[in-house]
């Protein structure tokens, strides 16, 4: 009589991929960025802006990080929306704040706690490093 004893899986379970909210106003760099983000492995759910990402989260996504783009066209701003999606979920989330403005970087010191300010355009893997480190994995 043959038995078939199951052996526990010893293989290590993946940790589930970093969820990002992304909200830039600009259709191009919104498209391309949240295409390498998911490239590199992130689940990305971008949004154009204050609206759209809120709607996400009415549906139900649960994010680990915020980027946002500073200069949006209409009237927020990065910081603005990132504070917005914060007090939705009751949580200060890690943020990142991609600006073109150099003046901003020479006030990076007065950012929201846990946010971190990066130069646009970012270096290749900059983005990807940044939301890592933050995200704590």
């Amino acid at each position: 009589m043959n038995e078939t004893v199951s052996q526990p899986n010893d293989a290590p379970t993946a940790a589930p991929p970093i969820t990002v909210i992304y909200v830039e106003d600009n259709p191009a760099i919104l498209e391309s960025t949240s295409m390498l983000l998911e490239l590199e492995g992130f689940f990305v759910k971008s949004a154009a802006d204050r609206a759209a990402a809120l709607a996400h989260l009415s549906a139900g996504v649960v994010p680990d990080i915020i980027v946002a783009d500073y200069d949006l066209a209409k009237s927020d701003d990065g910081v603005q929306v990132i504070d917005c999606i914060r007090k939705t979920l009751g949580e200060a989330l890690p943020a990142i704040i991609i600006t073109g403005d150099t003046t901003l970087l020479s006030v990076s010191g007065s950012l929201p706690n846990r946010a971190e300010l990066i130069r646009k355009p970012p270096e290749r893997g900059e983005l990807a490093a940044a939301i890592r480190a933050l995200a704590g994995t």
